[in-house]
């Protein structure tokens, strides 16, 4: 190699590996150095500091690098698997390279600590804006927030990976979510959408937590930026053909509050019937049906399945009244249980999300699908719906009847 050429991660992370198990490990630090991102971080080059959040794998840590805020996450390693684990999230992040995907800022790939450096998201994640925040989207934003991440899940697929895990919780926003209504006049281009060139912004890795720390929330306008984050349930996509086997597809970690049992992986709520069942690999459609059960539930603000019951599928929480976790699952592979749309939304969105979440994977549409048709939504669609319901409201104020609006806007408890 030639003096101050550098390596692509993989390489590199392969020399390093041969070099650590041979003792040499200034030579395998050398090689990470050399490398497109640096692998051989230090704790001379990152500042440590409180902990933001912790799962059963890893433990993430507020840090900075080079008088930059970032995310330190840093995993635990006690056996091979955990180590495969590791190198598995480098090099799926470090083959990514869209504005609404997290980027690898660095890696620290050798012992003692193995390390993933992220940038670090001002707003936090979706989950806690939702449902911690009560923050509500207008139509617009919700629109171009689910064109991003269909956008940063189409460049996912596009290299061969599958996301696995895609929720709330794993959307980080890099602007404070303080905007909604039931309307909004923020410009969304329709042809943009279609074309997937929607733009996430840069510079979010891990969300900052709620509270305090997190600063004072700042308007973010009409435009919120967001990007698809944490692959450590991410794997490379498996050959859809021949014979189904569940045990070859356990690559990866526990779920991040999520479902794990046997060979299934993922987050139960937003997981696809035919993972439930076990009767097919995960897929580019599984991964669409998740995007789905996300967008529904930023447009309600509730949580999948969190207001039914087994006698009543419209009524009260499904997790901790009427359905037990066996149950659900059953209920959405035999009956085609599935998360209540919005109770006022464009025709084209509720269209879009059934199409998404149909029983057969074969039926859903792919995220290039997906973009054409929130262009249309956007392009031919919202406007007149929202002029629509704002009449229809009016008419209502003065017959003296409660007005309903949008996902953000007063009235709407998000249920049809």
């Amino acid at each position: 190699m030639a003096v101050g050429e550098t390596l692509p991660v993989r390489d590199a992370l392969l020399a390093m590996i041969t070099a650590i198990r041979s003792g040499e490990m200034q030579q395998a630090r050398g090689i990470g150095e050399r490398c497109v991102i640096p692998l051989s971080l230090t704790s001379v080059d990152l500042a440590m500091g409180a902990k933001l959040c912790e799962g059963a794998e890893s433990i993430v840590y507020r840090g900075t690098w080079a008088g930059h805020p970032v995310a330190i996450k840093k995993f635990r390693i006690t056996s091979s698997a955990d180590l495969d684990r590791f190198k598995s999230e480098l090099t799926i992040l470090s083959s990514l390279n869209h504005p609404a995907v997290v980027p690898l800022l660095g890696a620290r790939a050798m012992p003692p600590d193995y390390m993933l450096v992220l940038p670090l998201a001002g707003g936090g994640n979706l989950r806690n804006a939702l449902h911690e925040r009560g923050w509500r989207p207008s139509w617009s934003q919700l629109l171009g927030m689910a064109a991003q991440m269909a956008a940063g899940m189409q460049h996912i697929h596009s290299i061969g990976v599958l996301h696995r895990d895609m929720k709330p919780a794993n959307v980080l926003l890099l602007d404070h979510a303080t905007g909604g209504g039931g309307s909004s006049n923020s410009k969304i281009s329709g042809s943009a959408i279609s074309s997937g060139k929607v733009d996430g912004g840069s510079g979010a890795g891990v969300g900052l937590p709620e509270g305090p720390e997190a600063g004072s929330p700042e308007e973010a306008g009409p435009r919120l930026r967001l990007q698809v984050a944490d692959f450590g349930l991410a794997a490379r996509e498996v050959d859809g053909a021949g014979e189904y086997d569940a045990d070859s597809l356990m690559a990866g970690g526990k779920p991040t509050g999520g479902f794990y049992k046997r060979q299934m992986v993922g987050t139960l709520e937003y997981m696809a019937p035919e993972l439930l069942l076990r009767t097919a690999p995960p897929s580019r459609a599984s991964d669409v049906y998740a995007w789905a059960v996300t967008v529904n539930e930023m447009a309600t603000g509730i949580v999948p399945f969190s207001d039914c019951t087994k006698d009543n599928p419209e009524v009260h929480t499904v997790l901790e009244m009427g359905y037990g976790r066996q149950e659900l699952a059953a209920a959405v592979c035999a009956e085609g249980l599935r998360p209540l749309l919005p109770r006022r939304c464009p025709p084209g969105f509720s269209r879009l999300l059934l199409g998404c979440w149909e029983q057969d994977p074969a039926r859903r549409p792919s995220f290039a699908q997906v973009l054409e048709s929130l262009g249309r939504l956007v392009t031919e669609e919202l406007a007149p719906w929202e002029a629509a319901e704002v009449a229809a409201g009016a008419g209502k104020r003065e017959a003296g009847q409660e007005q309903v609006c949008g996902p953000g806007g007063a009235g709407d408890d998000g249920r049809v």
